[in-house]
């Protein structure tokens, strides 16, 4: 007699995984004034409605290297995607922001806001 049990073995690294996700619990967004490079961002997305988690998507790729500084807003989003990034590794993981309505900035917790693309807000959609 043969038995088989069927298993999940994860194949990424904990670590790497942890970076490429996301809470399903909402935080405030940390605004900063210095301009970011070279961050490390997650690939997973948490959606949420307001502060209501609503749902998660699959890996979208994230390049901000070429976003424009975002310039002055005062609307609020009510649609967000959010992941995490790594500064000063291993032990500071932040969040990273894409507002998907409002004024479409793109936050990195602790760093000046960027101004999302149409295309990067179409990976959303």
């Amino acid at each position: 007699m043969v038995t088989e049990f069927e298993h999940d073995v994860s194949v990424i690294g904990y670590d790497r995984q942890r970076v490429s996700s996301c809470s399903p619990h909402y935080s405030e967004i940390l605004l900063g004034s210095e301009r970011t490079a070279g961050l490390t961002i997650g690939y997973t997305y948490c959606l949420f409605s307001g502060t209501e988690f609503t749902g998660v998507t699959g890996e979208i790729g994230t390049s901000i290297e070429d976003l424009a500084p975002a310039g002055p807003c005062s609307m609020s989003a009510m649609r967000t995607a959010v992941t995490t990034y790594v500064a000063d590794w291993p032990s500071n993981i932040r969040n990273f922001t894409i507002e998907l309505d409002g004024c479409r900035r793109v936050i990195p917790d602790g760093y000046a806001p960027l101004q999302a693309t149409e295309e990067l807000l179409a990976a959303f959609w």
